[in-house]
């Protein structure tokens, strides 16, 4: 099962927009984990995949989109991933 990461930063003002978002984008989608990670706390993990912009919303090591997309936008990035997965 795939999961999406969203990184925030707790100094940001669209933390509580970006994680309403993804569990918004996932219902959508099906069956898919959520990871909320802070830029402090899961610093290193960042680091690993160079984010320097928040929020960020990733899978595996690569990031679908950074700022606020639309539901839309998610979804459909989401929706890539799945199929991608699926047909590897």
């Amino acid at each position: 099962m795939l999961t999406l990461e969203v990184f925030t930063a707790s100094h940001c003002l669209s933390t509580a927009t970006a994680k309403l978002l993804a569990e918004k984008a996932v219902a959508r989608v099906g069956p898919m984990n959520l990871v909320f990670r802070d830029e402090v706390a899961d610093a290193a993990q960042a680091r690993a995949i160079a984010l320097i912009i928040f929020p960020a919303f990733v899978i595996g090591a690569e990031v679908l989109a950074v700022g606020l997309p639309s539901l839309a936008q998610l979804v459909g990035l989401l929706e890539e991933k799945i199929i991608e997965t699926r047909d590897a």
